[in-house]
């Protein structure tokens, strides 16, 4: 019992970090094409880049539980002891923070990105109502 009180002790916690204004990547100093595509650009390879590395850490869960498993099953005793030691180690409590960290940035990239493009389609709106008011005087 003073064993696994000491494992829920040494178990990582999640802590999801404080929320601050991000610099985002639809502030351009103009709204030139360029700059725009630019943005929508930039943000887009970000989220794609966040995304892959998630991907590799939910990936790996697998692999390395089956080597923490074996790596138990070593010292002795049954699969199942084994596995359920792989679970409770450090080492893979520590991958699967790290897991869903990369999960959040890669959310959070995909939420800049669509502001983007959605920063797009207002300013489209914006222009053709501005065309149309100009047509009407």
């Amino acid at each position: 019992q003073q064993q696994q009180q000491q494992q829920q002790q040494q178990k990582p916690q999640y802590h999801a970090p404080q929320r601050q204004k991000a610099p985002s990547s639809m502030q351009v100093s103009d709204n030139s094409p360029e700059a725009l595509l630019d943005a929508l650009s930039d943000s887009g390879i970000d989220w794609a880049d966040k995304c892959a590395a998630a991907e590799l850490m939910e990936e790996t869960k697998k692999s390395l539980l089956a080597q923490l498993t074996v790596s138990f099953m070593r010292e002795g005793g049954t699969k199942s002891a084994a596995e359920a030691k792989a679970l409770a180690s450090t080492e893979y409590q520590e991958h699967i923070a790290k897991m869903v960290e990369a999960r959040r940035q890669a959310n959070t990239a995909r939420v800049k990105y669509d502001s983007v493009k959605v920063y797009l389609n207002m300013l489209r709106t914006y222009e053709a109502s501005r065309r149309a008011e100009m047509q009407m005087l």
